[in-house]
């Protein structure tokens, strides 16, 4: 049996990743060149792209019956994007956004920020396929590449939008960390 750091560690590192980035994007906010920004959304965007390729590869080699493995992958992200419209995810996360910004302070962009990184660093396959493996045996790999990807970009997105950025740590913490729990059930 697990314990429950090794269970949910690739979270945690996660967590202190995008913190450790968003006080970096803090101290370097308006000292930053826009150029400079865009080069680490950029390179971000790249990686991400190439990660994406290779863990979409086993898709060509699924075979549902009738139906390829790529036409599984689509109708999955069709149903995922038509879930998240309907149970108002978004709407949910600017709700939460504010309040934060009602609570903490924070600029004009700060809900906007907490929507962005909080999106952006919990919907993929990445957060997913990381955290059941974390969770199923202890292997946190996936969530620690994951966390680099997500501390760099969120120096970025901290030079945009501020703190708000930081605050996207709490639903990492709920969906990531409550896959992994809920994986190590199994």
């Amino acid at each position: 049996m697990l314990s429950l750091w090794a269970k949910t560690s690739g979270t945690w590192i996660n967590v202190v990743l995008v913190l450790l980035g968003t006080g970096s994007g803090l101290l370097v906010r308006g000292h930053l060149p826009r150029a400079m920004q865009d080069v680490i959304t950029q390179a971000m965007g790249l990686i991400t792209l190439f990660i994406g390729m290779q863990m979409a590869q086993p898709l060509t080699q699924i075979d549902a019956g009738q139906i390829a493995g790529v036409i599984v992958g689509m109708v999955s992200l069709v149903i995922g994007g038509l879930l998240g419209e309907w149970w108002q995810i978004e709407k949910r996360l600017a709700t939460v956004g504010d309040a934060l910004k009602a609570r903490f302070g924070g600029g004009s962009r700060f809900t906007e920020g907490f929507i962005a990184a909080s999106l952006l660093f919990c919907i993929g396959p990445m957060a997913i396929l990381g955290s059941l493996n974390n969770g199923l045996s202890g292997d946190n790999t996936i969530l620690v590449v994951k966390g680099t990807m997500d501390g760099l970009i969120s120096i970025a997105l901290t030079g945009s939008y501020g703190a708000g950025v930081g605050f996207s740590v709490l639903p990492v913490v709920l969906y990531q960390g409550g896959l992994s729990l809920l994986a190590g059930l199994l």
